[in-house]
């Protein structure tokens, strides 16, 4: 849709053409975590959230799809790691609108072996979890330790996520 200059537009139209051009971008921290996770924040890892250190621990969060979404560019969950090491993971998400079931839309991802290095900020791309949502649906996500492999604990930050 195209507004000409001096046009008088609709705030419904407006607001469909700016989503229609412009990138925009959430966060989304996860603040539910499960057994003993530990708190854990140091200036060093740049990074403030919850520590998961053994295996089936995990986080979880909700957030609203905001209302201008029309388009999903991509997703990212970035965390630390304590050390460095692998482990594996799987990352679930339950999405409705009002009225709807919730379980009714789900979609998971999991991976074995993800590399990460200590003290390093790390991300990995989550957007195949989210390939159903739309505009003001409610969605919950869990992010699961599988397995700590190799390294002894995983520091759980935000989900990024970029729309059009």
């Amino acid at each position: 849709m195209t507004i000409a200059t001096g046009e008088i537009a609709l705030a419904s139209d407006v607001n469909a053409a700016i989503a229609a051009v412009e990138e925009r971008e959430i966060h989304i921290p996860l603040l539910y975590a499960s057994g003993p996770a530990t708190s854990y924040a140091e200036s060093h890892t740049q990074l403030t959230g919850n520590a998961l250190d053994a295996a089936a621990e995990y986080m979880r969060g909700s957030f609203k799809v905001p209302n201008y979404f029309t388009t999903l560019v991509g997703a990212r969950l970035t965390f630390v790691a304590r050390t460095t090491g692998t482990f594996d993971y799987t990352f679930t998400t339950h999405w409705g609108a009002v009225g709807e079931n919730f379980l009714n839309d789900s979609d998971s991802i999991t991976a074995d072996g993800k590399a990460i290095v200590d003290n390093v900020v790390n991300s990995i791309d989550i957007s195949l979890a989210f390939t159903g949502i739309v505009a003001n649906d409610s969605v919950n996500v869990c992010f699961t330790l599988d397995v700590l492999t190799t390294t002894t604990s995983v520091i759980i930050g935000y989900i990024s996520l970029w729309y059009k």
